[in-house]
Protein backbone atom coordinates (compact mmCIF):
# COMPACT_ATOMS: atom_id res chain seq x y z
CA UNK A 1 0.00 0.00 0.00
CA UNK A 2 2.84 2.09 0.30
CA UNK A 3 3.37 2.57 -3.29
CA UNK A 4 -0.13 4.24 -3.88
CA UNK A 5 -0.12 7.58 -4.57
CA UNK A 6 -2.46 10.76 -3.23
CA UNK A 7 -3.62 12.62 -6.12
CA UNK A 8 -5.70 14.34 -4.24
CA UNK A 9 -2.73 15.77 -1.64
CA UNK A 10 -3.18 19.37 -3.27
CA UNK A 11 -6.68 20.13 -3.19
CA UNK A 12 -7.26 18.63 0.33
CA UNK A 13 -4.08 21.62 1.19
CA UNK A 14 -5.54 24.38 -0.56
CA UNK A 15 -9.11 23.44 0.82
CA UNK A 16 -7.36 23.10 4.72
CA UNK A 17 -5.85 26.32 3.70
CA UNK A 18 -9.00 28.07 2.84
CA UNK A 19 -10.76 26.96 5.85
CA UNK A 20 -7.74 28.58 8.36
CA UNK A 21 -8.30 31.80 6.29
CA UNK A 22 -4.23 31.40 5.62
CA UNK A 23 -2.54 32.69 2.28
CA UNK A 24 -2.53 29.61 -0.49
CA UNK A 25 0.89 30.31 -1.24
CA UNK A 26 3.79 30.69 1.56
CA UNK A 27 6.51 33.60 0.54
CA UNK A 28 9.68 32.52 -0.04
CA UNK A 29 11.51 33.25 4.04
CA UNK A 30 8.57 33.24 5.50
CA UNK A 31 6.66 30.55 8.24
CA UNK A 32 3.13 30.81 8.82
CA UNK A 33 1.71 29.82 11.73
CA UNK A 34 -1.20 30.46 13.81
CA UNK A 35 -1.63 31.27 17.62
CA UNK A 36 -4.39 30.08 19.90
CA UNK A 37 -6.44 32.74 22.08
CA UNK A 38 -4.77 31.52 24.92
CA UNK A 39 -1.28 32.71 23.65
CA UNK A 40 -2.90 36.08 22.47
CA UNK A 41 -4.04 36.54 26.12
CA UNK A 42 -2.77 39.04 28.12
CA UNK A 43 -2.96 36.70 31.09
CA UNK A 44 -0.50 34.08 29.03
CA UNK A 45 1.37 36.95 29.00
CA UNK A 46 1.81 38.45 32.19
CA UNK A 47 2.30 34.65 33.33
CA UNK A 48 4.85 34.55 30.91
CA UNK A 49 6.66 37.85 32.15
CA UNK A 50 6.29 36.72 35.42
CA UNK A 51 8.08 33.22 35.05
CA UNK A 52 10.90 34.89 33.26
CA UNK A 53 11.46 37.30 36.24
CA UNK A 54 11.26 34.84 38.80
CA UNK A 55 13.69 32.20 36.89
CA UNK A 56 16.22 35.32 36.42
CA UNK A 57 15.60 36.35 40.18
CA UNK A 58 16.73 32.69 41.15
CA UNK A 59 19.61 32.84 38.74
CA UNK A 60 21.51 36.05 40.42
CA UNK A 61 20.01 35.85 44.19
CA UNK A 62 22.97 35.05 46.84
CA UNK A 63 23.04 31.52 48.02
CA UNK A 64 21.09 31.67 51.31
CA UNK A 65 22.36 27.92 52.83
CA UNK A 66 25.62 29.66 53.12
CA UNK A 67 26.46 32.29 55.43
CA UNK A 68 29.11 34.74 54.71
CA UNK A 69 32.40 33.59 56.70
CA UNK A 70 33.84 36.87 58.88
CA UNK A 71 36.68 35.00 60.25
CA UNK A 72 38.41 31.29 60.07
CA UNK A 73 37.98 28.54 62.35
CA UNK A 74 41.58 29.05 63.92
CA UNK A 75 40.77 32.89 64.35
CA UNK A 76 37.30 32.05 66.72
CA UNK A 77 37.77 31.68 70.05
CA UNK A 78 36.49 28.56 71.70
CA UNK A 79 32.35 28.05 72.36
CA UNK A 80 32.10 28.55 76.61
CA UNK A 81 31.86 25.12 78.51
CA UNK A 82 28.71 24.15 79.01
CA UNK A 83 27.67 23.31 82.74
CA UNK A 84 24.88 21.42 83.78
CA UNK A 85 22.68 22.44 86.97
CA UNK A 86 20.26 20.25 89.18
Amino acid sequence: MKSLRDHHTAHRIVELRKMQDLPFSIPPGYTVYRQSDFEKSKLFRYVFIFGFVVGLATLFEPDPTNPPVSAPAAEQSAPAPIHATL
